[in-house]
């Protein structure tokens, strides 16, 4: 939602305000690479084997807040 509003902001100051335009580009750079890392952290690969299973009776720890 940030990156999107923030991306919305960039279109409507590139003409008006170049300056803030640039700026809010500097700040969608920072932010974007947030998104995929949470993502890539939170969601359990079948692969994985530091998924709490061996401290969880066989089972994976649960991810709260993503609908697990």
């Amino acid at each position: 939602m940030v990156g999107d509003r923030t991306r919305e902001r960039i279109r409507k100051t590139e003409d008006p305000d170049p300056t803030t335009s640039n700026l809010l580009q500097e700040v969608e750079d920072t932010l974007a690479p947030y998104p995929w890392q949470y993502r890539a952290h939170a969601q359990s690969a079948s692969t994985d084997s530091q998924n709490g299973s061996e401290l969880n009776g066989d089972n994976r720890a649960p991810l709260y807040g993503l609908g697990q």
